[in-house]
Parts: C-alpha cells; sequence; structure tokens
C-alpha cells in the first residue's frame, strides 16, 4: 500500500472526526511500517495539506557547467570554486540562489556520468603517452610476440603439449 492512499484515507477519517488510533495501526500493517511512521506522515500531511511529501530539488549538472568541467580538465573540486567565484553564472536558475556543496556537486557529475554523459577533455592528462612513441619502443625491443627488426609482428613458437607428471605413490609415515 503506497504512502499516499494511506495517509490520504487516514486524513479523511480526521477530518470527519472519526480518525482512531485502531486505524493507525491497522494502516501501518498494511503499509508494512511501523505505526509511529504513520502518525509522522500524518502530521506532514496536516501542516503542508498535502497526502505526498514535497519532493526535495536536487542539483542538476547544467550543459554549461558540464563544458566548464570539460575545460577544468575534469576536475569537480576546481569547478566548484569556479561556480564560488561566478556564482551568477553558475547558478542554473535565478531561483537557485544557493551554491551547492561539494559533495553534492560530486554526486551530480557521477549521476550524469553513470547516465552515459562523457567528459570531453581539452586538455590531456599527465600520464598519457604518445601512441607512435610507444610503438616505436615496442619495435626497438623486438620481444619475441611482438615486433621483429623490420617492424614486423611475430608470433613466438608454439609451444610443446602439456603431458602430466607419472603418478608414484605417496611413502606412508
Amino acid at each position: 500500500m503506497t504512502r499516499r492512499l494511506v495517509v490520504g484515507r487516514l486524513l479523511a477519517l480526521d477530518q470527519a472526526g472519526t480518525l482512531e488510533t485502531v486505524h493507525v495501526r491497522i494502516a501501518a500493517a498494511a503499509a508494512s511500517v511501523a505505526p509511529r511512521t504513520v502518525w509522522r506522515w500524518l502530521a506532514i500531511a496536516r501542516e503542508s495539506g498535502r497526502a505526498e511529501p514535497a519532493r526535495r530539488l536536487s542539483f542538476t549538472v547544467t550543459d554549461e557547467l558540464w563544458a566548464c568541467l570539460s575545460d577544468l580538465g575534469g576536475n569537480v573540486k576546481a569547478l566548484h570554486d569556479w561556480m564560488r567565484e561566478h556564482p551568477h553564472e553558475a547558478l542554473p536558475s535565478p531561483t537557485a540562489n544557493t551554491l551547492p556543496s561539494l559533495t553534492t556537486l560530486y554526486r551530480a557529475v557521477q549521476q550524469e556520468q553513470r547516465a552515459g554523459r562523457v567528459l570531453e577533455i581539452s586538455r590531456p592528462a599527465h600520464a598519457r603517452r604518445d601512441p607512435d612513441r610507444y610503438d616505436r619502443a615496442l619495435a626497438e625491443l623486438a620481444l619475441p610476440g611482438t615486433a621483429c627488426e623490420t617492424g614486423r609482428i611475430t608470433l613466438p613458437p608454439p609451444a610443446a603439449p602439456c603431458r602430466p607428471l607419472p603418478s608414484k605413490p605417496r611413502p606412508r609415515p
């Protein structure tokens, strides 16, 4: 049973003046929650006038922020610092007047990446290597199975098939 259904029915009983503790206990059992939870739901619904709680607004990374994150090399902390320095450019809408925390920003970026969004980093990372340099080093080594002196790929000689070792009886102590 959903929260909206339970709270809606209990609010109707409350407005009619017939709400009793037994109603809350039965509703809690039907919703598989504790009676205290149902009382809390009712208190929230009485204050807000709605059977369902208001959804929290979540921070989302806009296309402009994503492009800025790409320009910063994927550094979320640097993006957060930039957002603190440029609040009018960074905030997605005029109604969102608070800067998200660093943790919230990390979660939003991770959520975007889990959804399949890819950072197009404009500056290469320090650990990246030139593929031509790697190929050259591989050719210079000329290890078996990599490349010969002429640059052609060579395969190692086939290994002999494995034979099982003859089993010897173990001496008993």
